[in-house]
């Protein structure tokens, strides 16, 4: 039986190409933290005007949903390199675990607030003084409301 071979990798195999696969991630990772962060910056009353924050996230979510599939791929390109020392570094270990923590986080209760947000008329159609009105400075009680018992209804 056949081992896996590093140097028939084309990434190990080609000068340039490992520092252009590295391009590549590190690009998605910006253009999907990007994206993320138009949409919360709409949900804290800051940034674009006039849009929604539910609008937004239906703008951005193929932008986000691509440069995610792109850090994921390139990801698991740069780690067939070498996987060996990947795999057995606690830091690497640790950027996984986090990557898919805030997988979850941002189609749980990010994609769920910024819904509720829009519920609740937040943004462009927002009036001063409504009860429930998640404004500025909402953005946590809103979180803490899906926490405290929305998610674990259903």
């Amino acid at each position: 039986m056949a081992g896996y071979d590093l140097a028939d990798n084309p990434l190990n195999k080609i000068e340039w190409a490992f520092g252009a696969m590295e391009c590549v991630h590190i690009a998605s990772l910006a253009l999907s933290i990007g994206t993320i962060a138009i949409v919360d910056m709409s949900l804290l009353g800051l940034g674009l005007k006039g849009q929604t924050p539910a609008k937004l996230l239906r703008s951005t979510e193929m932008l986000t949903m691509a440069g995610l599939g792109a850090v994921i791929t390139s990801g698991f390109a740069i780690f067939t390199t070498d996987p060996l020392p990947y795999y057995y570094s606690p830091t690497f270990r640790l950027k996984v675990l986090l990557l898919l923590a805030g997988i979850l986080f941002n189609y749980t209760i990010h994609r769920r607030v910024t819904q509720a947000g829009r519920a609740a008329g937040c943004g462009k159609n927002r009036r001063p003084g409504i009860a429930g009105d998640p404004g500025r400075g909402d953005f946590l009680r809103i979180v803490l409301r899906i926490y405290s018992g929305r998610i674990l209804k259903r």
